[in-house]
């Protein structure tokens, strides 16, 4: 092992901004620079600015120079996919196509029966003076549309794989979502989902149930229409271009919105987060606090939480690789007497929570020239170290998206943007972020298992539970309400040669079917001792 001759693959990769009038003898000029500083790559960046047109023969003419530059250094070439962000419309080139390619989104307002006739092209339909209809945003995309993002596809993508074939990495997607996070009396929507829904589920959609109620079928409704959601965003965006990037021999990468808290999973992309962000080859995570006391902290704009949702998802569906965009400018994250020491324990911090490619962003703004040169050493030197290990935790956490999901209605505020955290929902996602935090505290390294992750897992000879690329011998569950019968069935096969299941809160007594209930008595759980919900506290005992 030779620390003083890093390669290239464990470097740092950083964000290149081009965002003024290109050149190419400069864009080789500043390539030999980040060579020069010990960068191992670079995304090629369009941001405002970009004076050439974005995909035009100039800006390629510039991006095939600097692959080829890269090729020469031993450096890794990416394309970022979107001129600016998030990704999805083309630098205006798909959601300027019309309506059918622009984002929709589900409405509700009153009228006078007797008086109006509520009657329109984007009507959905009406319940006693309540109308139900669609609106759109003309400057994104339906993102629960497959041929929406087959033509993003077709606009963006392919024109690289034609002119440089596997001369680059791949490409990263930027925050690609629904739209609708911190929007209250709104519900994401795309034409046909109600035809979807009743396909699915074998019943009509209650639209008034997405905005209010609480009886049983109100919450089954609203869990089931997010799951649908969420398959639809998988299917439709993160599955189609990762499969497009494994047929074409190049990595998908990116980052989804707000990865720590589940009621943003929910607006952002429906939720099932691990299911929809897990399926690209290298799936990423957002830091815009990169120091350890912010990373342990309860805080939504980067920390261990999504930093655990993101390796878990990885795990999971048996990939190594995490990336993190690892932002030392944003939130003002470092301090101003040791702002190298801060990014270096952030570094080990993530590095040792599962991720291992760093996409370092504006170090120039906080570091000088000579930490920023020691901070890509020292990434590369612990990846160094670290290449080839697998994380040895064993304790497996259960992600209680389908009680979040059912609680989420769109009349409240909810997620990071409600604030004073007032929802169900949002006090459950408390109390599932502080016993995360908690485990971590206790130096328990746990993975996050989603349902679907769960019922197809196996158990070994000798009583693991196993996942991926995991093997688990302890299985949390903590505030589920909603759990799949397949689910518990495969707890109870862990249980049965004495796997320990822990059960936080109240058992789950609701399927995710309808008419469905799991039956928990067969995994004679343990209870842990955990505060009400209303609470925000991080002591949790997890065993007696």
């Amino acid at each position: 092992m030779d620390f003083k001759t890093v390669g290239n693959e464990y470097r740092p990769v950083p964000f290149w901004s081009w965002n003024e009038k290109l050149s190419v003898p400069e864009s080789i000029r500043q390539v030999d620079l980040m060579a020069d500083a010990g960068i191992g790559g670079f995304f090629m960046h369009a941001r405002g600015g970009l004076t050439p047109e974005y995909m035009g023969n100039e800006w390629f003419e510039n991006v095939g120079a600097c692959i080829d530059e890269a090729k020469k250094k031993g450096m890794h070439a990416w394309a970022y996919d979107e001129n600016g962000w998030p990704s999805g419309f083309g630098g205006g080139k798909v959601n300027g196509k019309g309506e059918k390619f622009q984002q929709k989104y589900l409405r509700i307002k009153t009228f006078t029966p007797d008086l109006e006739d509520p009657r329109g092209p984007r009507v959905i339909s009406c319940f006693e003076n309540y109308c139900f209809y669609y609106d759109v945003n003309p400057f994104y995309v339906d993102t629960l549309d497959g041929e929406v993002i087959a033509d993003f596809l077709h606009e963006i993508y392919e024109p690289y794989y034609e002119k440089y074939g596997t001369d680059f990495d791949g490409f990263f997607t930027d925050e690609p979502q629904l739209g609708n996070r911190g929007m209250r009396k709104y519900v994401v929507w795309t034409p046909g989902l109600e035809d979807k829904f009743r396909t699915e589920y074998g019943y009509e959609l209650n639209l008034p149930s997405l905005f209010s109620g609480d009886t049983d079928a109100d919450r089954l409704c609203r869990m089931q229409y997010y799951r649908l959601v969420a398959k639809l965003f998988r299917e439709s965006y993160t599955a189609q271009i990762s499969a497009w990037c494994r047929a074409n021999g190049v990595e998908s990468s990116g980052h989804l919105l707000f990865e720590e808290n589940m009621n943003d999973h929910i607006e952002t992309y429906g939720g099932d987060f691990l299911r929809v962000i897990g399926g690209m080859t290298i799936p990423g995570v957002d830091l815009l606090w990169v120091d350890p006391a912010h990373l342990m902290s309860e805080n939504y704009i980067g920390s261990t939480v999504g930093i655990r949702y993101v390796a878990s998802a990885a795990k999971n569906m048996g990939e190594r690789r995490v990336m993190v965009e690892f932002n030392p400018n944003a939130a003002n994250a470092l301090s101003v007497e040791h702002p190298l020491l801060d990014c270096v324990g952030g570094v080990s911090l993530t590095r040792l929570l599962g991720t291992t490619d760093y996409n370092v962003i504006n170090p120039q703004n906080d570091l000088t020239r000579a930490d920023s040169e020691k901070l890509n050493l020292y990434v590369g030197r612990l990846n160094t170290l670290l290449e080839g290990m697998d994380e040895a935790g064993q304790v497996a956490v259960f992600y209680p998206i389908a009680t979040v999901q059912a609680l989420h209605d769109a009349d409240s505020a909810h997620g990071s943007e409600s604030g004073n955290k007032r929802s169900a929902s949002d006090r459950l996602d408390s109390g599932f972020q502080a016993l995360c935090r908690t485990l971590l505290q206790n130096d328990y390294l746990y993975s996050v298992l989603d349902d679907d992750s769960l019922c197809g897992a196996t158990v070994a000879n000798d009583g693991c539970l196993c996942v991926g690329a995991g093997a688990y011998r302890t299985v949390v569950v903590p505030f589920a309400q909603y759990i799949s019968v397949d689910a518990v069935t495969r707890m109870v096969a862990f249980r049965q040669p004495g796997g320990p299941v822990i059960i936080v809160g109240d058992k789950p007594v609701h399927g995710t079917a309808a008419g469905n209930c799991t039956d928990t008595d067969g995994l004679q759980p343990q209870r842990a001792d955990t505060p009400p919900l209303s609470t925000n506290t991080t002591q949790l005992t997890l065993w007696p």
